[in-house]
């Protein structure tokens, strides 16, 4: 029946879901439902487990983003302070290029004298 597909049922609601298991299992009978009862309390302790890490995972990302900020920030900062410090290089090389200029244009004065 391939040109057929299965109907499509509704979905059993997770309460009923979960009574129907719970009939299945109190009709199981020694290891088979200790190995069941061991199973649902592993998948207990791995959901919390995930449930927590989750939560570590959001605050460590909140935490990501704010560093991100901060080293924007501060790359600015530092950018910004090195333009500064550019310019005033610069400013300072050409004032004594021109006070030498101007040393160098007495002493020529001084000599012809």
């Amino acid at each position: 029946s391939f040109l057929h597909p299965p109907p499509i049922l509704p979905p059993i609601p997770p309460q009923e879901r979960l009574e129907h298991l719970n009939a299945q299992l109190g009709q199981l009978e020694g290891p088979q439902r200790h190995t069941i009862e061991q199973l649902r309390i592993e998948l207990d302790r791995v959901g919390r487990a995930e449930s927590a890490a989750r939560i570590e995972l959001s605050v460590a990302s909140a935490k990501l983003a704010e560093c991100t900020e901060l080293l924007e920030r501060k790359t600015e900062d530092k950018r910004s302070a090195s333009d500064q410090l550019y310019t005033m290089l610069l400013d300072s090389e050409e004032g004594r290029g021109a006070r030498l200029e101007e040393m160098e244009a007495r002493a020529a004065l001084l000599s012809a004298i």
